[in-house]
């Protein structure tokens, strides 16, 4: 019998659909217009999910005994004291300038070795995708020998570094004010860590000589600056599923006698995160009324998850027929900034009878699917 209801169902409903194919063709331009227009008014209402991109610059600071992401800072030297030739100094990096002018460090060893790493001072409270702009140095080679410095960006967790990716510049024999190209670099720095920047000579011998602040060796230039791009990085949109795991699932088009839908999602992440948002909508632009829940926990990329909406806010009506329009999307960052919506039509109508689940499809929308 359910076998033969179904079928019926379904028929019924394509002929439905069939009849109304020429009421949706005279409609066609308000249903090519309509997209546009909520789009446009999401914009309006700043309901666009995607996180804005900051613009940040740091500078060189002079640090000694603090461990940022497990490498301990030694630069104890005051502005008019250098340190030692060839020490691989590790100090830190802050939005605010040091107002320094004879502040320098050196280095002969031969190539390639690491000379300097600059820290933040604060980590990441979450994923951030990290973008190079530039960093701008007063660098000096000593023995008219062509020298390359590079400059590598990326983070420290643990102990130790991670590149994103590089910069060079070649001196030889003077003192130059170089900005160094790094918007082709670009990585995820995982919650917890440090943005850092390694100096290093990556080949020729002569003695490099790195002088540092705001009026580098009184040239007035203001040297050991990074430029980078950060965003908050967000999970990419959320699948739906209509199969998968033991428990009954509200798949696609359903038609089910409960107010507490399971629904079945993955998000594709660098790294864990931390929300799924389920909206339910009377209306298939999500322009009607609005049922949502948000589940937290610690979620893998790429993981099929079952999420039980038993505290939708506000509560499913218990209305027989009622077709929802189902969406869903992701954090990283503890809601703060959430990823695209899920994309394509996904329905739940409401059944009042204690019947099976069944597949059901009676409104435009869900022949859109």
């Amino acid at each position: 019998m359910m076998i033969k209801t179904i079928g019926n169902q379904r028929l019924t409903a394509r002929l439905l659909h069939s009849v109304r194919n020429d009421r949706r063709k005279e409609s066609i331009h308000t249903l090519l217009l309509t997209p546009i227009i909520a789009f446009l008014i999401m914009m309006t209402m700043g309901i666009v999910s995607h996180a804005d991109a900051a613009q940040s610059t740091y500078n060189f600071q002079r640090s000694s005994g603090t461990s940022y992401g497990g490498i301990t800072t030694n630069w104890s030297e005051s502005c008019s004291t250098d340190p030692s030739d060839d020490a691989y100094k590790r100090t830190t990096m802050t939005t605010s300038a040091l107002a320094c002018t004879d502040i320098r460090t050196s280095y002969t060893n031969n190539s390639p070795q690491d000379f300097m790493i600059l820290i933040k001072s604060t980590s990441y409270g979450s994923a951030y995708d990290v973008t190079g702009v530039d960093t701008k140095w007063q660098i000096e080679e000593r023995d008219i020998i062509n020298t390359t410095v590079r400059f590598e960006l990326g983070y420290v967790t643990g102990g130790s570094f991670t590149s994103f990716g590089y910069g060079e510049t070649t001196v030889n024999n003077a003192s130059v004010y170089r900005t160094v190209d790094l918007s082709s670099v670009s990585g995820t720095a995982p919650s917890g860590s440090y943005l850092a920047l390694k100096l290093s000579k990556s080949s020729g011998n002569g003695e490099i000589r790195v002088y540092l602040g705001t009026d580098a060796d009184g040239t007035g230039n203001d040297s050991g600056k990074l430029t980078v791009d950060e965003t908050p990085s967000i999970p990419d949109a959320p699948v739906l599923y209509d199969t998968g795991g033991s428990e009954q699932l509200s798949f696609n088009n359903i038609k089910q006698n409960t107010v507490t839908p399971r629904f079945r999602a993955s998000a594709t992440h660098s790294s864990t995160f931390d929300r799924f948002q389920i909206e339910m909508n009377t209306q298939a632009d999500f322009g009607g009324t609005a049922y949502t829940q948000t589940f937290s926990g610690t979620y893998s990329s790429a993981t099929q998850y079952n999420l039980l909406a038993n505290s939708l806010s506000p509560s499913l009506p218990t209305t027989d027929g009622v077709t929802y329009y189902v969406r869903a999307r992701a954090s990283s960052d503890g809601g703060s900034n959430y990823s695209d919506w899920s994309s394509g039509t996904w329905s739940f109508t409401y059944n009042s009878s204690s019947e099976d689940p069944m597949w059901f499809q009676t409104t435009d929308e869900q022949f859109d699917t």
